[in-house]
């Protein structure tokens, strides 16, 4: 028996080592290779295609997007600046200019998307080299027409000018009442730089007007009224400074200061505003409405109020800036506690600090 096994040892051997065993097993294995090749092949191409469509599809809505954004009145400026202001800020030229290099600079990456999606999906035969390098010179060309054109807009902004008034106000009572107008607008259409144009008015409104409360030197109280612009050149900026309209009205007990000034639609616009300092002799009240906050620059006050806090009370002037006279005893408690708060919040920013200090100093 030991002598069949071993001649059947011998006989398995030698088929395990002959040519044709060796083809059959070479054959299985490549069978088997190419079994996994065309299922990670079919699994990755779905893959590929499934990102294809996806880019096709992306830059394709882009693209559409962009071209409706362009017939759309100045495409997508008007996201940032109201269409029919649009020509305050750029002149024709710089308007067109910066939608073909918004439109360049934005899209030519999208339309590589899409032709990279198209050879994806139909297997389309793309140079995608070629036309990659056709579309890159396109795209320096954007961004070239962008930062060309940026230049030639902040040149219309270099300089600044400004022209300011003094006027003694006719009131004559113990307290000044403040009135601003118009008082029926909402608080929406007050948000700074919000410009609005009514209908059938060649003047756009423009709501930059900003008033300080400073001590008086003498008996009088005085407003200062200053026009700043900005402008190619300071004369210019003087120039359209000048051109402001804007006007407060006062008598024996009150100031009405317009929340808006007027710019011509004629004229551009180079960063126009209206600052006001009403200088009140010391001892005179004054009185705050509701609503005024807009219209504050950071008025000093004994109470350390800020200005989104001052309207709605009446205040006297003193050496030291307005001191509330109408505040409750927990509307100054709170704000004291307030104070306390940050103090205590300081205090203890400083001593971590000190505390990381003397531990960078220790490890040295």
């Amino acid at each position: 028996e030991m002598e069949e096994l071993g001649k059947r040892m011998k006989s398995m051997g030698k088929e395990l080592n002959s040519d044709e065993f060796k083809h059959r097993a070479r054959t299985q294995g490549d069978k088997i290779i190419s079994f996994l090749q065309d299922v990670f092949g079919g699994l990755f191409g779905f893959i590929g295609r499934v990102i294809g469509f996806f880019f096709t599809i992306l830059s394709l809505i882009i693209l559409i997007s962009l071209m409706f954004g362009v017939f759309a009145s100045i495409g997508t400026f008007h996201f940032v600046i109201p269409v029919n202001v649009l020509h305050l800020f750029l002149n024709s030229s710089q308007s067109i200019w910066l939608v073909v290099g918004a439109l360049l600079a934005v899209s030519i990456p999208f339309v590589l998307l899409f032709l990279n999606g198209i050879k994806i999906l139909f297997k389309v035969k793309l140079d995608l080299k070629k036309i990659g390098a056709i579309m890159l010179i396109f795209w320096l060309s954007g961004v070239g027409i962008l930062i060309i054109d940026g230049f030639s807009i902040a040149n219309n902004y270099r300089s600044s000018g400004s022209v300011s008034k003094t006027e003694t106000l006719p009131i004559t009572s113990k307290n000044i009442n403040l009135i601003a107008t118009p008082p029926t607008q909402s608080d929406d259409d007050l948000e700074f730089f919000n410009m609005i144009q009514p209908e059938n008015s060649d003047s756009v409104y423009c709501p930059i007007v900003q008033l300080d409360i400073e001590p008086s030197t003498n008996d009088s109280i005085q407003l200062v009224t200053k026009f700043i612009s900005r402008g190619s050149t300071a004369m210019e900026a003087r120039i359209l400074a000048s051109e402001i309209s804007f006007k407060c009205s006062s008598n024996d007990s009150t100031l009405t200061v317009p929340r808006w000034f007027l710019v011509n639609t004629d004229k551009k616009y180079r960063g126009q505003q209206v600052k006001l300092v009403l200088k009140v002799p010391v001892g005179k009240t004054i009185t705050i409405p509701t609503g005024f906050h807009y219209l504050l620059d950071n008025v000093s006050n004994i109470n350390d109020f800020g200005d989104w806090e001052l309207p709605g009370h009446q205040f006297m002037m003193t050496d030291n800036g307005l001191k509330c006279l109408t505040c409750t005893q927990d509307e100054l408690d709170h704000k004291t506690e307030n104070d306390s708060i940050a103090i205590d919040v300081n205090h203890l920013h400083q001593h971590i600090e000190n505390a990381v200090h003397k531990s960078i100093h220790h490890n040295h």
